[in-house]
């Protein structure tokens, strides 16, 4: 599996070169940073997404309110128009 066209065998030379250079101290404390990062840019993206996928329900509930204008209907007369059809 290549991520951004790096191997395996690439990422474990550069997590050792990493570990040797660092230490173990500093490489858990940027473990632990860079998991908090990876955990904040997933809630961000899953806000964005929730923001957008409630936008266009917002949107799409407008079109079917503003459809009623554009007959030249209005929400009253859209109303009494379903009552006479269920009457029938």
């Amino acid at each position: 599996m290549d991520v951004m066209s790096i191997g395996p065998v690439e990422i474990l030379v550069v997590l050792l070169v990493a570990f040797l250079v660092l230490g173990p101290q500093r490489m858990i404390k940027l473990a632990a940073s860079f998991g908090k990062f990876a955990q904040e840019v997933k809630k961000t993206t899953r806000d964005i997404f929730d923001m957008a996928t409630l936008e266009d329900d917002q949107n799409k509930g407008n079109t079917v309110e503003t459809q009623g204008h554009l007959d030249g209907k209005s929400d009253s007369t859209q109303e009494s128009d379903k009552d006479q059809s269920i009457e029938r």
